[in-house]
């Protein structure tokens, strides 16, 4: 809970925009990671905590490798120009519900984000391929169909792709980057605009889906995309003036029962 008035509790000021955007590096890794981090992790990876995580990570990650990179596989009405938004009318059956869990299974984000991880630790080349194939797939996606618009079970292709440029950033081919950065901006410009906690602090998708998407492909961006820094300040301005906006009595749902 905020401290309240009166309380004695030290008070805190959130940090500035400008401070914000001191703190990203010129390089890569700016996600959970900063330059130097993946060095300094792969010294420690013999070590308990680090050694247990990273046989998990491995393990995980060589699984993805015994089959190929899937491809995306829309349903023929996955798209409704003059249907209702997002992807309501699947839970109204069991079937359509089976559908959108089959859709979503076909991404192939886990790919990417192991793959892309166990190469930074590693350089196992197999993994690096694995996630650069990933990244064409979701690169390729039909916007209108898979944007969030149209669908909730693409918003996380945002991460995915923020991520795999990230770690990979100098490792891909110039062609390979430009199309996964110019994939990642137009998709996290829909986004924003459909999606910005900042203007619309009372939607439990935006305040869900959207600081996270939207910082990630902000650091990933930054410097590249004239727009990243924008997407980055709405957040920042998200958590300094509204969140939590959930609050009240305690043991209280903001999404309350209707949901």
């Amino acid at each position: 809970m905020p401290a309240q008035p009166g309380s004695g509790a030290s008070q805190s000021s959130a940090p500035s925009h400008h401070s914000v955007l001191q703190k990203i590096p010129t390089g890569h890794p700016r996600i959970f990671f900063r330059p130097g981090d993946f060095e300094r992790l792969r010294d420690s990876l013999d070590r308990s905590p680090f050694r247990e995580c990273f046989a998990s990570l491995r393990e995980r990650a060589l699984r993805t490798l015994e089959t190929p990179v899937p491809k995306v596989k829309l349903p023929a009405d996955f798209y409704l120009p003059d249907g209702e938004p997002w992807d309501r009318r699947y839970p109204r059956s069991e079937a359509g519900v089976r559908s959108a869990r089959a859709v979503e299974r076909t991404r192939p984000d886990s790919v990417v984000h192991l793959n892309s991880l166990l190469y930074r630790l590693t350089g196992e080349g197999r993994c690096l391929e694995h996630v650069r194939t990933a990244l064409r797939v979701l690169a390729g996606l039909d916007l209108e169909a898979t944007g969030y618009a149209n669908t909730h079970s693409f918003n996380g292709v945002i991460s995915t792709l923020a991520i795999g440029l990230d770690y990979l950033w100098d490792e891909l081919e110039p062609g390979e980057r430009r199309q996964a950065t110019t994939a990642l901006a137009l998709r996290t410009r829909e986004f924003h605009r459909l999606a910005n906690p900042l203007a619309d602090p009372f939607n439990n998708h935006s305040i869900t889906y959207g600081p996270t998407n939207l910082v990630q492909a902000a650091l990933a961006l930054f410097g590249q995309e004239p727009e990243a820094e924008r997407w980055l300040s709405d957040v920042v301005a998200f958590f300094e003036r509204i969140w939590p906006q959930f609050g009240g009595d305690d043991g209280g749902w903001g999404n309350a029962l209707g949901y």
